[in-house]
C-alpha cells in the first residue's frame, strides 16, 4: 500500500512539474490567436499538462505555484493560465472512460472557433448564444435544442479514486444530490449508480448521426448548495476569453430513451434520458432553434426528435 501511494505521489510531482515547465514557456507570450486558443503551442502545452493533472489528482493544490511562475507574465500569458486552472473541476470529463462519449473543453477568443477534433464549429447567433456547426461532409442537421442538460458516468477507477479522496480531504461526505433528474434515471442514480460527470446550459444538435453539442454556462436553475456542486466542471462566455464543453454522441451508442412529457408543459418542453452502455444524458429542453433565433416548440416536435434517436 505505501508502495502504491508513493508511486502515485511520484506521478503527480512529475505532472506539476511538466505543468510548471509549460508555464514558463509563456513568458515571451504577448498575444493570443482569435478562436482556439490552443492554435498557440505554448498554450497547448499549457492546456495538456493542466489536463494530465487534473486527471488524477487535485489541479487546485497547484494553483499557488503557477500563479507564482506567471506572477509578472503578459496579460495574455496569465489568461492561458486562467484557462488552465478552469479545468481544476474536469476530472469526471477527461476519466469516465467510455469512448462513445466525448466530451472536450473548449478554450477560444472572440465570437466563432474550429473544432476539427469533432468535425464541427462553435457558432455565435445574434440573440448572444451559439451552437454547434456540423462540418462532417454528407452529414444531416435537423432539430436544434437549447436546455439544461446532465451526463452521469461511470468513471475510470483511478479517476474515482481521485474524486473520492478530494471529498475525504474537504471533510465532507460525499451526499447524492438528485436536483433535475427524472424517470428511470433519477431512480437509479438514487441507489448510487454512477457519478455525475457535469451539468450546465447550452445548446444540442440532432444530426442523422449523432448528437453534437456545448455547455456554455455551468449553472442551472435553482442549483443546491451541496458539495457536489463545488465539482462540477465550469463553463463560461466572457469577453476576454471562453471555456466551453463540447460533447459529442453518436446514434449508434444511444442503447434506450426515455421521453417524460406528461401534461400540457410537458408535451411541449419534455424532459428525456438517453442511455448508452457507461453513460446517461439527461436533458430538459426549453427552446428549439428556428433561424437565428430561440423559440418555444411547438407542441410534441421535441417528444418525436428525441423518441427518434431509439
Amino acid at each position: 500500500m505505501g508502495s502504491e501511494q508513493g508511486e502515485m505521489e511520484t506521478g503527480q510531482g512529475k505532472r506539476l512539474d511538466g505543468l510548471l515547465q509549460a508555464v514558463a514557456q509563456l513568458r515571451e507570450v504577448t498575444e493570443l490567436p482569435q478562436g482556439r486558443v490552443d492554435e498557440l503551442a505554448q498554450a497547448r502545452a499549457v492546456l495538456d499538462a493542466a489536463d494530465e493533472l487534473a486527471r488524477v489528482s487535485e489541479l487546485e493544490a497547484a494553483f499557488d505555484a503557477v500563479d507564482a511562475e506567471a506572477a509578472d507574465f503578459s496579460p495574455a500569458a496569465r489568461l492561458v493560465v486562467t484557462l488552465a486552472k478552469v479545468r481544476a473541476d474536469d476530472r469526471l470529463i477527461l476519466g469516465h472512460g467510455d469512448e462513445s462519449l466525448r466530451l472536450k473543453r473548449i478554450d477560444f477568443q472572440g465570437d466563432e472557433a474550429a473544432i476539427p477534433e469533432l468535425e464541427a464549429r462553435l457558432r455565435p447567433t445574434p440573440d448572444g448564444s451559439m451552437w454547434l456547426v456540423s462540418e462532417r461532409e454528407g452529414e444531416r442537421e435537423s432539430t436544434i435544442f437549447a436546455g439544461e442538460f446532465q451526463f452521469i458516468v461511470s468513471g475510470e477507477p483511478e479517476t474515482v479514486d481521485a474524486l473520492e479522496r478530494q471529498v475525504t480531504e474537504l471533510g465532507t461526505t460525499r451526499e447524492r444530490e438528485e436536483y433535475g433528474l427524472n424517470g428511470q434515471l433519477l431512480i437509479s442514480f438514487a441507489f448510487g449508480v454512477g457519478l455525475r460527470a457535469a451539468w450546465g446550459s447550452g445548446v444540442v444538435t440532432l444530426t442523422d448521426q449523432r448528437l453534437l453539442g456545448i455547455i456554455f454556462d455551468d449553472d442551472m436553475q435553482g442549483r443546491p448548495r451541496t458539495t457536489e456542486a463545488a465539482w462540477m466542471p465550469r463553463a463560461f462566455v466572457a469577453s476576454d476569453a471562453s471555456s466551453v464543453l463540447a460533447f459529442e454522441i453518436p446514434r449508434s451508442a444511444i442503447e434506450e430513451v426515455e421521453v417524460i412529457d406528461n401534461g400540457f408543459v410537458g408535451r411541449r418542453i419534455p424532459y428525456a434520458n438517453l442511455d448508452g452502455e457507461r453513460f446517461s444524458f439527461s436533458c430538459q429542453t426549453v427552446r428549439i432553434v428556428e433561424g437565428d433565433r430561440l423559440v418555444k416548440p411547438k407542441k410534441g416536435v421535441l417528444a418525436g426528435a428525441l423518441r427518434s434517436l431509439a
